[in-house]
């Protein structure tokens, strides 16, 4: 839908901090619009485009999940804030609603008719990706979001009941005739990467693209760990990576060439508190993968992604433990708190991050190598 996008921008308080929501939705030019709702848990929710006379209800029913792509705006209900705010949020992000629900209610109409919420085309289906550490978490979503553009994928994961869960899961999203494989494995075994890619090659009969992925290593500070705890690190974090890409390299360069795309985190650039091994270590990741941008180019494109918080079992555990150092009262003080950074207003879902991972593993961004790309809502705020 190509039109002037309005701008909807409302503000709710939860304890002492300020959550701010901006939205740019795809509907009609010209438009101002106020978000206003009850603060104490009222679900009565009011829209009022400019010519709209206050107290007009917005209607109930209407699709609620998305306009154009932008992803589903629920991820404050886990902590109940103000959910009559969230429902009108979601209700603004629709493409489907009928003119004459828009007429019932006084607002004039936003919608052009043609249609928004159609997936962009990356150009995937029938290419083949090997997703490490992706049963749960980013690399799921990477996984996901592939499957879903048409991609065969191998899944991969420690735990072979949460691996089958995965692949259901993912097979479910996936986009018709795609083949998701699910292929238990730890990645910190060195034999696992290129049983991985063994794998697909025997599979899918190819190899396109590389997406490497590892949970976190334990919290902690300098003077609490181990030797042993930084070599667990490199080569959960490193040697990972250097082991997929020496064993799928070959592979890759066949045919028109593919890609690869490193999961690490935002704090290559910003160093977090209390996580001194993925502060560190990750680094070393983010320097090979701009080594094997030159290195292996023009075969192989080579970016990394640096996610900021995104709704993961991770993110959950390190404000679980934050609390419990006392740096917080409450987990819902917690994420609040870490929410109150982020520009954007919200915490992202992991498939905000997996879309971005395909769209780099796509031919459309086939002039973009040796990028380490941050997907943060902006939350970073270096210029570099």
């Amino acid at each position: 839908m190509c039109v002037e996008p309005l701008c909807v921008t409302g503000r709710v308080r939860h304890g002492v901090t300020e959550i701010h929501l901006c939205q740019r939705l795809d509907i009609g030019p010209s438009y101002e619009a106020f978000l206003s709702c009850a603060a104490e848990n009222d679900h009565t929710s009011r829209f009022l485009p400019e010519g709209v006379e206050r107290g007009a209800e917005f209607p109930t029913g209407w699709d609620v999940h998305r306009v154009a792509n932008l992803r589903p705006i629920d991820s404050y209900g886990r902590d109940a804030v103000v959910q009559g705010y969230l429902d009108l949020v979601k209700r603004l992000h629709t493409c489907r609603c009928d003119a004459r629900q828009q007429e019932s209610a006084g607002i004039p109409h936003l919608f052009d008719g043609r249609e928004s919420d159609q997936d962009m085309d990356l150009g995937l289906k029938g290419e083949a990706a090997v997703v490490t550490a992706s049963s749960s978490g980013l690399g799921k979503a990477a996984a996901t979001a592939l499957a879903r553009e048409g991609a065969d994928v191998v899944v991969n994961g420690r735990d072979r009941d949460r691996l089958d869960n995965a692949v259901d899961e993912i097979r479910a999203a996936a986009a018709d005739g795609t083949t998701v494989l699910g292929h238990p494995g730890d990645i910190t075994d060195p034999e696992l990467p290129a049983a991985l890619v063994t794998a697909a090659v025997d599979e899918f009969g190819r190899l396109d693209h590389l997406v490497t992925s590892a949970g976190g290593p334990p919290p902690g500070l300098l003077l609490e760990t181990t030797d042993d705890d930084w070599n667990d690190a490199f080569e959960l974090l490193v040697m990972s990576v250097v082991r997929a890409v020496r064993a799928a390299a070959d592979h890759l360069r066949a045919d028109d060439g593919g890609s690869i795309v490193n999961i690490t985190s935002r704090t290559v650039k910003e160093a977090s508190d209390s996580i001194v091994l993925s502060n560190a270590v990750r680094m070393a990741v983010i320097g090979l993968q701009k080594t094997l941008s030159r290195e292996l180019a023009p075969a192989i494109r080579t970016n990394a992604v640096l996610p900021g918080a995104h709704e993961t079992t991770r993110i959950q555990n390190l404000m679980s433990e934050a609390v419990e150092r006392g740096e917080h009262d409450n987990y819902e003080l917690a994420r609040a708190d870490r929410v109150a950074g982020i520009p954007v207003g919200f915490m992202g879902e992991p498939l905000d991050l997996g879309n971005a991972v395909a769209y780099l593993c796509s031919e459309q961004a086939r002039y973009i190598n040796g990028v380490a790309l941050m997907i943060d809502g902006g939350e970073h705020r270096s210029t570099l």
